[in-house]
């Protein structure tokens, strides 16, 4: 930070080099915030000095925060006042864990300015106990959250950064309750439909994530009677090269030589494909993937002998997207999709089969 006028300035170049701390009990607290009003009280806690006693006013630049938040300059003073007047009135609800008829709510903001093209903001007092003086928290660095569209897609990063594994390589699990989630997104009436949920909330969230952060997750469906109730969240962090670790491109190489054998195929073993492999596998998980590969000939088998089968690859990385929920109807639908005709993956072509929610 630098003086300006006799206060504090804040300096938005550094963002990426930044970390944002949290109280655990914050992760797990309910509120509702828009994608900018997520991103600026990040920007605005990672400020903060987690051993400092009280909080501070933190001066920005309206055209400078505008920026960062993508928001155009022309309505940069509209959309920043907005912000700020949503976030002066808006809440975290904290649910007593023993008993969750106990329960209490904490604004966010005390206060919000803007003179003289700087626009001022203070975190309110009672919210203390979740950036101050910190014995039990999460940290992560901000640049991995400052390019994300959905706004669901913060919190469940914070679930999955609350039980990481640091170790590159190795994994980490997580459960949580399909109806806990809701009411911690705050979106409890919305979504009745488990599906309406995985496709809205959950998929875009993974999507968002595995592309733009410093990890990977898949995750497992639990169901009670039929009904899916929980979700086993798979995260590990990527490497440097932004890929799983854990998977060699000697294990790569053996997949598309297999494939190739198997289904009288010519998979192509550039570079690119085995990127597009790798970020499938640790997107899904290996196990899931080879079940699939095994699986894959007796589902499509009697649809080769027809010639109904215009991609065969194409087909496998949707089968190995829907899983279990594969079903024959998909085979001719895949097939009005998808046409390689030189048999190697694009980005575009990697999203259009994984990513894309039917």
């Amino acid at each position: 930070m630098f003086f300006f006028g006799g206060v504090n300035m804040t300096n938005l170049d550094q963002l990426n080099n930044v970390w944002v701390y949290q109280e655990n009990s914050l992760i797990q607290s309910s509120y509702y915030l828009s994608t900018n009003e997520q991103k600026l009280i990040r920007i605005l806690s990672s400020f903060v000095n987690k051993y400092d006693s009280d909080f501070k006013e933190y001066i920005f630049n309206v055209t400078e925060l505008a920026e960062k938040l993508g928001i155009n300059s022309k309505n940069s003073y509209r959309e920043l006042e907005k912000i700020s007047s949503l976030l002066m009135s808006r809440y975290v609800k904290i649910k007593n864990p023993s008993n969750p008829k106990d329960w209490f709510m904490f604004h966010i903001i005390k206060t919000a300015k803007c003179l003289n093209g700087k626009i001022t903001l203070k975190i309110d007092s009672d919210m203390k106990n979740f950036y101050l003086k910190l014995q039990q928290y999460t940290k992560y660095k901000l640049e991995n959250i400052l390019e994300f569209k959905n706004k669901h897609s913060f919190r469940f990063y914070e679930f999955l950064k609350q039980f990481e594994n640091t170790k590159h390589g190795k994994t980490w699990e997580r459960i949580l309750e399909v109806e806990n989630i809701k009411e911690i997104l705050d979106i409890s009436k919305k979504y009745l439909l488990y599906s309406d949920f995985k496709k809205r909330v959950l998929l875009p969230s993974q999507k968002e994530i595995n592309e733009k952060t410093d990890l990977y997750f898949a995750f497992e469906e639990i169901k009670t009677a039929k009904k899916v109730t929980a979700i086993k969240f798979i995260a590990q962090l990527k490497n440097k090269t932004g890929f799983n670790s854990s998977i060699s491109i000697d294990k790569i190489n053996v997949f598309i030589a297999k494939f190739n054998t198997t289904f009288d195929s010519n998979l192509a073993g550039t570079t690119q494909t085995k990127e597009l492999v790798v970020k499938l596998i640790s997107s899904v998980g290996l196990n899931h993937f080879e079940k699939c590969f095994k699986q894959f000939p007796q589902v499509i088998g009697a649809e080769v002998k027809k010639g109904n089968i215009r991609s065969l690859e194409g087909l496998f990385m949707n089968f190995v997207k829907h899983g279990y929920n594969f079903n024959s109807s998909m085979l001719g639908q895949i097939g009005h999709e998808v046409n390689f005709e030189q048999r190697e993956y694009t980005e575009e072509d990697f999203e259009e089969f994984y990513f894309k929610v039917e």
